[in-house]
């Protein structure tokens, strides 16, 4: 039997037997997801979200304090506004990492690219998005066809215009 299988295996919780933390499992190098799939999809929100095709309800005050109360914690209002305020700052922050308004190194903007698609996916479980969005790989796709599209009636009122001028020299 491979070995990562038989570690596996053996660290498959028994029946009414206590679950041991004991080992430390390795991160795996592959997601469902890959980077380009990600950043594609980070840039057709980006692109949605400056064009107003979608609009996202940022956590409010009394989210923050329904946040705090869930983790046992009370906030003041100053506190709860403070993150509020936070919240949205970081967001804009990334934002502008990711569309090349604010300089940032490579970290600094994988770490923007995965911090909006962590928002994205909060965002969409907490239906906090109004309006959709496509993957900036289709909205490329369809703004190439469109292009073609133009180019082609082009030739055709061209060709029409042309055979009209022939029709009546003949």
């Amino acid at each position: 039997m491979d070995e990562g299988v038989e570690e596996l295996s053996n660290s498959e919780p028994q029946p009414n037997q206590p679950v041991s933390e004991s080992k430390p499992q390795a991160r795996i190098d592959r997601t469902v997801f890959t980077d380009d799939e990600v950043m594609s999809t980070v840039k057709g929100f980006i692109s949605a979200y400056i064009k107003g095709t979608i609009t996202i309800t940022f956590l409010s005050m009394e989210d923050m304090k329904t946040l705090a109360r869930l983790e046992g914690k009370t906030l003041t209002d100053k506190e709860a506004w403070d993150g509020e305020v936070e919240h949205k700052k970081d967001f804009v922050k990334k934002i502008e990492i990711c569309s090349g308004r604010r300089g940032a190194t490579e970290e600094e903007l994988r770490k923007a690219v995965n911090g909006i698609f962590a928002d994205l996916l909060a965002y969409r479980t907490s239906q906090r998005i109004k309006g959709t969005f496509l993957d900036a790989g289709i909205e490329e796709r369809l703004a190439n066809l469109e292009k073609k599209l133009i180019a082609t009636n082009n030739v055709v009122t061209q060709l029409v215009t042309w055979l009209t001028e022939e029709a009546r020299g003949s």
